[in-house]
């Protein structure tokens, strides 16, 4: 029998081994780690265990808090949200084995003696992109391991009639002014300087990894701050892969995961259990206990949202094909125009990605026309930034996703576009109602694998 060459050139590599000894494997660099999420305590409810994981293994992690998560307008709570940030301290402290013990309201630690375990100090961000507030917890494993800022903007909540992070996507108003300080005085933002500012943490952090919310609506119904923080943090993204394209993204699905209390068939299975799901519900009740909207515990949280955590990632090798329920994104032969068709073994079907984004076909790239629906080729200077989810959702600017409609292929905003549900008490809203689920899956998934042909 003929072995390969290569055959023998693993033979030779083992007895090399034996002799001289092996040499032990590389350690791996740690990670950089960065959450961007909507409140504090969605971190803990909807990213846990991963983020409890990355600290474990030795990673850095940092998680940016987008709004105080305050229950009256422009923050006039201030004890109750300024507490919800002493919580987060305290769990991030407890993530790192620096506090071992589980509280109630009548043991959870001061204000003193949570801040004790961190240092703080004011950041000013790369290419004027503007300053945070970073507290850094001491004497951890690894060297400034864990990062906590908070950002401060009016949270959401439908029983104030507030939907600020939403009205400012949208253009209404045009500025948004922190509820509390950053760097010694109140802030105010444009939409664009938000983004920027978002972009400006991605550039001082240099995160392998970025976690965020889910942001197309297309899961029923979430919390309109998680979808805008979603969105906010994904412009963000799109400008940063540009010039470091290495970064990976990860949203994280909501309350829809569990709160489908009308449709009890379209709750997602349990699979935070065990040891993990223990530890998650320790960390979660020391957060509880400095927040009384929670009722001071864990329980209803573990019982539905907190037993679960489904997200979607970026794909960064995509096959060449997209098809879309038995037929594939073509180029006409205008040059300009895309069509879903028949698969066949075409060129014009052929895709090419890179890690920032661009898709292209025949050397122009695909991109959105003035009108920001219809989709086309343009030339690669002015091509949209596409991201690519593993569950077939192709996303473009604003968190329209690609979409093949009735008349041709388009981009879409399904929390917009659909009808919108609200929960009492909860700050829910949107996502796709019955039936529109199953239509809006044929339409909008794009399946990245090879079809037959």
């Amino acid at each position: 029998m003929k072995f390969p060459n290569y055959f023998f050139m693993l033979i030779l590599l083992a007895a090399s081994q034996l002799t001289t000894g092996m040499s032990p494997p590389a350690q791996a660099e740690p990670l950089h780690d960065l959450q961007i999420v909507a409140h504090e305590d969605d971190d803990l409810i909807f990213m846990n265990p991963d983020i409890q994981e990355s600290i474990n293994n030795g990673n850095y992690v940092r998680t940016v808090f987008m709004t105080a998560g305050n229950l009256q307008k422009n923050g006039a709570d201030v004890s109750y949200w300024r507490g919800r940030e002493l919580g987060e301290l305290t769990v991030y402290a407890t993530m790192a084995g620096k506090i071992t013990e589980t509280f109630t309201k009548a043991t959870r630690p001061s204000e003193e003696k949570v801040k004790s375990y961190y240092l703080f100090r004011t950041v000013t961000l790369p290419n004027q992109s503007g300053v945070i507030d970073l507290y850094t917890l001491r004497n951890t494993k690894v060297r400034d391991q864990i990062t906590l800022t908070f950002l401060r903007l009016s949270g959401g909540c439908r029983s104030a009639g507030m939907w600020p992070l939403e009205h400012f996507w949208n253009g209404r108003p045009d500025q948004l002014t922190t509820v509390g300080d950053i760097g010694g005085s109140r802030r105010s933002y444009t939409l664009d300087q938000l983004i920027t500012l978002l972009t400006g943490i991605m550039q001082d952090y240099q995160p392998d990894r970025i976690r965020t919310h889910e942001s197309t609506g297309i899961y029923y119904f979430d919390h309109t701050d998680h979808l805008h923080t979603g969105r906010l943090a994904l412009e963000a993204y799109r400008r940063y892969i540009r010039t470091n394209p290495r970064s990976g993204l990860l949203m994280y699905r909501g309350y829809n995961v569990y709160y489908l209390h009308d449709y009890p068939m379209l709750q997602e299975k349990q699979n935070v259990t065990g040891v993990l799901f223990d530890a998650k519900k320790k960390v979660l009740n020391n957060y509880c206990v400095f927040d009384y909207a929670t009722g001071g515990n864990a329980d209803r949280y573990m019982a539905g949202w907190g037993a679960r955590s489904y997200s979607l990632s970026t794909v960064t090798d995509p096959k060449s094909i997209l098809w879309n329920v038995l037929n594939c994104l073509e180029v006409t032969e205008d040059g300009t125009t895309v069509r879903a068709t028949q698969c066949k073994d075409s060129l014009r079907q052929q895709w090419h990605t890179d890690r920032t984004g661009r898709l292209s076909c025949g050397g122009r790239c695909l991109g959105i026309a003035e009108d920001g629906v219809t989709v086309q080729m343009v030339s690669c200077d002015k091509a949209t930034t596409w991201i690519m989810l593993d569950n077939g959702v192709v996303i473009g600017d604003r968190s329209k996703v690609l979409n093949r409609g009735e008349k041709g292929i388009e981009v879409k905003d399904y929390f917009s576009y659909t009808p919108l549900k609200e929960k009492a008490g909860r700050g829910v809203k949107g996502g796709l109602a019955e039936p529109d689920r199953k239509k809006a899956a044929d339409s909008l998934r794009w399946i990245f694998p090879v079809p037959p042909i």
